[in-house]
């Protein structure tokens, strides 16, 4: 109170000594504490004001409001009582002691000046006006603010309920869904502290590395450090501070490299402030005899909000003052008397344009609230300004490029330690030979380690790998409920990335980030190759059994039995054999056995007969007959290709489709990875029925610990009755030396291999231009075809052709088909050699000659290949040699083109003749 006496007693005496009597102008000042940063603005303004204006002489009524709200609104009653009372009051207080204050100005009409953000809606919205951006409309503008920081989800780490009214639209940036497993935005309250590490410690382990930290400035700092006693202040977490006075918090003794951002509502290096901050040294000086140093970037809200609506109370009461004199009067709380000029200056107040704010555009709704402003977001509490939000457009100015933002990221990654976790698998990290005498990196080689080093050359950093302990990609333990493997490295803040056969999956994808993908994949399957079978030598009986070819022999004959009978019983197949007689004494049948064999074979091989049948009867048996036939020989053709193709035992499962159909060859997976992951969400209907099927394989389990394993069981599994389903660069890399294995189908899904880094890195976008670049440049393609081929111990295997299976039939497969074609045909021969012979002794005993004799001529007469006519009865000359016979013979052939010989004359009554002259 003796420093606010002094002030007023200075005040005076200078008034009192240079300058004439003027109209006493009372304002009210009420604050929380005697800083000189909310008093300085006051007193500047005023000392101005009266250098300039001659007619008004503002008098301040400076008091500080105890928290007791009853004590506060005896404090208010007496300014207003005493003296000549108050033209208008303007307060720096809490939202709890304003309401206090804004509810007597409001029954006394006296004009009351907010400097203080309140969440709720005030008694009076005719006298009262707000510096302090709008409520709503500074809510929206951090949501948008946070938006643009493409946050893909963060935790709100809040003081009180005051936090989440100004923090009510970015939690509106994603509905909350009590079912989701993961939300993107998450609500911790501090508590109460001093020891702020449990709730630090739970973020920790949700995991999140993006906050917005919504407290009172002068907790910032404990909690930062208490944070990074907890390593939740490393390179990859990002910290949102809304205090509008963040940017006065010293965090460059936090000696920290997380990205932290701050905003505020005015611009340090804007000339008016550069100017307000001198002119406030200088009071400083003249005043209280300090030297204080007013740095604009140090300067808090209060203090800039405390100038501008002083500035604009004056401004308003002394234009007012030009058109009407303003009476000051003592007004008590106990009675219904208003102020004369009260409702009419504050009125003004809500439509003067403000041209020289310190804190941006000003302006006001009818209900005297701020609805223009600007929100600045600022790079820690330096004068980096990132985005430019104003209320009055809500439109978001951003003041850096993408490119600037890489650069700035690129800088802070240079000369950085990081930490890579891996797990030893081959090919992408394995210990060198000699790893006992080598320290550091220099232990390890692979695809991950020359892929790292890469990076880090690109990116200007350095690494440490770190062997992840139990080995494992990363899954969710929901017992424990945290992630192991490489995933909890990162989820854990241990490692500032991951990187091995880590495949992306939307579950990982809700905890960390991936880098962009540095290989494509998808999940195959493995087989052991088919082992070639012997062939024998009648394998074109393989389509059918042996029971179905007796069956099938057996009817031939039974209906071949049963057809003879059935023609004969049949009237309609007796026929007239000398079709010019109209009425013969005989009818005959054309259907003997060997007919009706003839007509059945044929019919079976789909060759068909000479001659049909006549009758109903017939017919219709026949047709039956034709329709099995044709089942048979249909069956039978598409049953022979496949046997006669096939040569290998083993599996012949073309895709995973076929192998879901079948129950003999069982297939499994490795636990807990990303082809485990994939069957057990999938709800495609062949993959859900296989994981059904992996499930109830039990006694022995088809899961495996190990990729290895998967590769051992495949190889071992007797009869090559297991199949290993795994990412297909595992696959590649076993196929390039284990000759015995092979791919089968095409991919049943695309994964990728990536990076992993904690959520929301600033370095992401670094790793990922560093990645395009290795890929555009063809480093990506060498690395892997150093790994998977060039750095392989064992030798790699033929490449067999691509164009498929090879399909063409083999001699082997079609030998026993040749052999009784050979057989039948040379059967067929023999069977008209032992007819030619037969014929000759008939030919011999008609015509009186011997066996030889007619042997030789019908032999002649046989080889004779252009004669195609032959008699019906021979006629035999008698006395004529053979010797002869051949003579005339071929005198017979070079004057008559007849064609006939010396023993088998022809009708021609010319061959006679000369054959008489020649007698």
């Amino acid at each position: 109170m003796k420093f606010h006496l002094s002030i007023i007693f200075l005040y005076s005496y200078v008034s009192c000594l240079y300058f004439p009597p003027r109209d006493k102008i009372p304002l009210g000042v009420l604050l929380e504490d005697q800083g000189s940063q909310k008093l300085i603005p006051v007193l500047t303004s005023l000392y101005a004001n009266y250098l300039i204006n001659q007619n008004i002489d503002y008098k301040m009524k400076f008091r500080t409001v105890p928290a007791d709200s009853f004590e506060a609104s005896k404090i208010i009653c007496n300014l207003t009582e005493t003296g000549t009372g108050v033209t208008a009051f303007i307060s720096s207080i809490s939202s709890e002691k304003s309401h206090i204050l804004d509810s007597i100005c409001a029954e006394m009409e006296i004009p009351h000046i907010q400097l203080f953000w309140d969440s709720e809606t005030t008694i009076s919205k005719l006298t009262s006006l707000n510096f302090y951006p709008e409520v709503d409309l500074f809510a929206e503008g951090l949501a948008t603010i946070v938006q643009s920081l493409q946050w893909k989800s963060f935790v709100i780490l809040y003081e009180d309920e005051a936090s989440l009214v100004r923090l009510k639209y970015i939690l509106k940036l994603e509905p909350y869904n009590s079912e989701k497993k993961w939300n993107s935005i998450k609500l911790k309250q501090l508590g109460p502290g001093p020891d702020y590490r449990g709730v630090l410690k739970d973020i920790k382990h949700i995991p999140e590395t993006n906050i917005i930290l919504d407290c009172n400035t002068d907790k910032i700092v404990e909690v930062l450090k208490q944070a990074q006693s907890v390593r939740m202040l490393e390179i990859f977490h990002s910290y949102f501070l809304t205090s509008l006075d963040a940017h006065t918090v010293d965090l460059a003794s936090l000696n920290s490299g997380a990205n932290i951002t701050t905003i505020r509502i005015f611009e340090p290096e804007n000339i008016l402030v550069e100017q307000a901050a001198k002119n406030w040294e200088l009071a400083e000086f003249n005043l209280f005899n300090n030297t204080i140093k007013y740095d604009p970037y140090t300067i808090k809200t209060s203090t800039v909000l405390m100038h501008d609506a002083v500035e604009h109370l004056i401004g308003a009461v002394n234009d007012f003052f030009k058109t009407e004199r303003i009476q000051p009067a003592t007004l008590k709380c106990q009675e219904n008397k208003k102020s004369e000029s009260g409702f009419r200056i504050v009125s003004y107040m809500k439509i003067k344009p403000i041209d020289r704010a310190l804190t941006g555009p000003i302006q006001f709704s009818k209900n005297g609230t701020r609805i223009d402003f600007n929100i600045y977001l600022i790079k820690g509490t330096g004068n980096h300004t990132l985005n430019r939000w104003r209320a009055q457009d809500q439109h978001l100015i951003s003041n850096r490029t993408q490119k600037e933002y890489e650069q700035e990221v690129e800088e802070m990654l240079k000369g950085q330690d990081l930490v890579i976790s891996s797990r030893l698998v081959l090919p992408y990290l394995s210990y060198i030979d000699e790893h006992i005498t080598k320290i550091g990196n220099d232990k390890y080689e692979g695809y991950a380690k020359d892929l790292m080093d890469a990076i880090a050359k690109i990116a200007g950093f350095r690494y440490t790998f770190e062997l992840v302990a139990d080995n494992q990609p990363g899954t969710y333990d929901r017992m424990l409920g945290r992630w192991n493997g490489l995933i909890g490295e990162i989820t854990e803040h241990r490692a500032h990335m991951a990187i091995s056969d880590l495949a992306m999956t939307a579950q990982r994808q809700q905890v960390v980030d991936f880098s962009s993908p540095f290989m494509n994949l998808g999940i195959g399957l493995m087989v052991k190759k088919a082992t070639t079978k012997e062939i024998p030598l009648f394998s074109f009986l393989d389509p059918f059994t042996q029971d179905v070819w007796a069956y099938t022999a057996t009817l031939l004959l039974a209906l071949s039995v049963l057809f003879f009978l059935a023609y004969r019983l049949a009237p309609n197949e007796w026929v007239n054999p000398h079709p010019c007689e109209q009425n013969p004494d005989e009818l005959e049948i054309e259907w003997n056995f060997k007919n009706c064999v003839w007509l059945v074979l044929g019919s079976l091989l789909q060759q068909g007969c000479d001659i049909l049948p006549r009758s109903l009867s017939t017919r219709v048996s026949l047709s039956l007959w034709w329709f099995f036939s044709l089942i048979m020989y249909n069956s039978y053709t598409a049953n022979l290709a496949a046997f006669l193709t096939t040569e290998k035992t083993g599996i012949n499962v073309k895709n995973v489709e076929e192998l879901a159909k079948q129950t003999t060859i069982k297939y499994g997976c490795m636990e807990n990875s990303a082809t485990y992951d994939f069957f057990e969400n999938s709800d495609y209907t062949t993959y859900r029925k296989m994981w059904n099927n992996m499930k109830a394989s039990n006694n022995p389990s088809v899961f495996v610990k190990s990729d290895a394993e998967g590769v051992k069981r495949v190889v071992n599994t007797k009869d090559s009755l297991y199949a290993y389903m795994t990412e297909s660069t595992i696959i590649d890399y076993e196929i390039k030396t284990r000759c015995e294995l092979k791919s089968v189908g095409n991919w049943l899904n695309s994964i990728s291999y990536a990076i992993a880094m904690p959520m929301n890195a600033g370095y992401l976008g670094i790793i990922n231009s560093a990645i395009l670049n290795l890929s555009e440049s063809g480093e990506l393609d060498k690395l892997k075809e150093k790994w998977w081929e060039k750095r392989r111990k064992d030798p790699i295997c033929q490449e067999e052709r691509i164009t498929g299976e090879d399909t063409s039939l083999k001699l082997t497969r079609v030998a026993g088909v040749f052999l009784v074609t050979g057989i039948g045909i040379a059967t067929g021969y023999v069977v008209a050699v032992m007819e030619f012979l037969w014929n000759v002794k008939t030919v011999a005993v008609d015509e009186k000659m011997t066996y030889m004799e007619a042997l030789k001529h019908e032999f002649l007469f046989v080889i004779n290949l252009k004669l195609q006519k032959k008699r019906t009865k021979h006629k035999i000359v008698s006395g004529i040699s053979t010797e002869k016979l051949d003579t005339n013979m071929k005198n017979h052939r070079s004057r008559s083109r007849l064609k006939g010989s010396s023993l088998f004359l022809d009708n021609n009554q010319l061959n006679n003749s000369n054959l008489d002259k020649n007698d």
